[in-house]
């Protein structure tokens, strides 16, 4: 199923494990991004660039969710987790997922989905990017 890109409106989330399935989701969409760049011909300038920036927007939509909603409240249902991508969706989801619950996941999911509308799209305006 696909979720609403960086730059769409407020929905609901469907059942089940929403916030984790929307950042595997994020994943997916930016894996596709630079899919699509690395296709692209040698002289497709243009298309490369409208590539680059879509990845640079879904990324910094991704980290804000991230950073400030889905880590303060899944560090709270795990505390002894480790940061990102390469452990995120194999070690650090199912804990999350066991501690969190269906119901916490799904409220969860849809503030984050909620938050997307809302959220910085240059990763300068990230908390992060002053850290």
């Amino acid at each position: 199923m696909e979720y609403p890109p960086a730059g769409a409106g407020k929905r609901r989330f469907p059942r089940g494990r929403a916030g984790i399935r929307l950042l595997k989701n994020d994943h997916k969409t930016v894996e596709k991004l630079f899919k699509e760049f690395e296709k692209a011909g040698e002289r497709a300038y243009r298309r490369k660039r409208e590539l680059a920036d879509s990845m640079i927007e879904e990324l910094t939509v991704h980290a804000y969710i991230e950073e400030e909603i889905f880590y303060p409240v899944a560090r709270a249902a795990v505390p002894e987790t480790k940061d990102h991508v390469e452990e995120e969706e194999d070690e650090w989801f199912p804990e999350v997922r066991s501690a969190m619950g269906r119901k916490r996941l799904q409220e969860l999911g849809q503030r984050m989905l909620d938050a997307r509308g809302d959220a910085p799209k240059n990763p300068l305006e990230l908390k992060s990017a002053t850290a």
